[in-house]
């Protein structure tokens, strides 16, 4: 079903078994001000607006990417000094001057990649296709590495057999040894199970115990009801009773079965009041992960951990999930990887960008899962698609009930 407000992955998600069609994008001001009496902006602040500066560009470029079939297109990533780098196949590529040209005063840095980018997406969909997790291989992840130009194979652990990984690789793509390197990140599990103060929500798991997650952000479905998102995993699907605290919220509605991207159900509420806050933080708009480049910044909004900042390592990973995970027998799908670390009672955590100089934040998704050194989310438009939303709720909607 088509969503009016919904902006399709057309390029980088084109090679997917779903597709999404229609767009309406709100892309907010990131301009910077200051109420310092001498004006200085702190580095912080200096950072956020580089990033926020290349990641206009970034959009830009993207834009004209899929609007231009013949552009060899490798990926993209802003480093760390909030420099967008783009890359192309060939050195004389001549999209080179068109994306100069796109940039105008922004700056801009090309590097040279083997394959494009839908080549190695399409390896890691043959992957998929060829069911990785179910043959036990000690796999962890897959996704493209848009830096590095790779495909990168993540390890359980370091016994993992890579000669087996290897020819299972060589078997199912039509990569070769040197397109794809191996990563020792070791098991994610689902963010719940902890109970604590504060912003928490509860309900009865897969499992018939109850799981204490954190409410990601309110919504209006495409029928006009107004409820919440929450986690997927952290609930026993459709019908399940939801609560903050004593107090009932409503039940699950809406948490489709299938092949699913989104690690996210809605919630209907009842009696219940939602404003378009997460925290005391209001919400203008959300932006969708086609337009967001890896190395951008990301704030993961935990009610157990807090609001947390860290980068995109990584888009479009299928990740393995442990402890019987309840979607895609085992599988988190499409998820955005960042090296923001989170704690159990995180899941649905929403995920946004920094404050911006107006005091807004646009959701980016719903966190799904975490390790020690990393945490994946699922994007904002896997979860309006695959939930049936209108879109997120903004502040300026007011506080809102059914």
């Amino acid at each position: 079903m088509s969503k009016k407000y919904l902006k399709a992955r057309k390029y980088l998600k084109s090679i997917t078994l779903s597709l999404f069609t229609t767009a309406l994008f709100v892309i907010p001001s990131f301009g910077i001000t200051s109420a310092n009496t001498n004006f200085s902006i702190s580095p912080q602040l200096q950072q956020e607006s580089k990033d926020a500066e290349a990641n206009r560009l970034y959009q830009k470029i993207i834009d004209y990417v899929e609007a231009d079939s013949d552009i060899q297109y490798s990926g993209a990533f802003i480093d760390d000094e909030g420099i967008l780098n783009v890359g192309l196949v060939g050195k004389e590529n001549k999209y080179r001057n068109v994306f100069k040209e796109l940039a105008v005063n922004t700056p801009i840095k090309f590097y040279n990649g083997k394959h494009t980018y839908k080549h190695l997406r399409k390896a890691q969909i043959d992957l998929r296709k060829a069911d990785w997790l179910k043959l036990d291989l000690g796999i962890s992840s897959v996704y493209v590495d848009e830096s590095k130009n790779k495909l990168v194979i993540g390890l359980q652990d370091k016994s993992a057999n890579t000669d087996n990984i290897k020819e299972f690789v060589l078997k199912n793509t039509a990569l070769q040894t040197e397109d794809f390197v191996f990563e020792h990140e070791g098991p994610a599990y689902p963010q719940a199970n902890t109970v604590y103060g504060g912003l928490e929500v509860q309900s009865e798991n897969p499992y018939g115990t109850d799981e204490f997650s954190t409410l990601s952000f309110g919504a209006i479905d495409s029928a006009g009801n107004y409820g919440v998102v929450i986690s997927g995993h952290s609930n026993a699907g459709e019908g399940t009773a939801v609560y903050e605290g004593n107090e009932y919220i409503g039940e699950v509605t809406k948490d489709p079965s299938g092949t699913r991207y989104s690690d996210a159900s809605f919630v209907k509420t009842q009696w219940t009041t939602v404003k378009g806050y997460i925290f005391s933080l209001p919400v203008n708009t959300y932006i969708s992960s086609n337009y967001i480049a890896v190395g951008a910044l990301v704030v993961r909004h935990g009610d157990n951990s807090g609001s947390d900042q860290g980068k995109i390592v990584a888009k479009y990973v299928d990740k393995a999930m442990t402890g019987g995970y309840k979607y895609n027998d085992g599988y988190v799908l499409d998820a955005i990887k960042t090296d923001v670390v989170s704690v159990a009672g995180d899941s649905g955590a929403a995920v946004t960008s920094p404050k911006n100089a107006s005091g807004y934040v646009q959701i980016y998704g719903v966190h799904a899962a975490g390790s020690s050194t990393n945490s994946w989310y699922s994007p904002i438009e896997d979860v309006i698609s695959e939930l049936d939303l209108e879109r997120p709720l903004y502040s300026s909607d007011g506080p809102r009930s059914n």
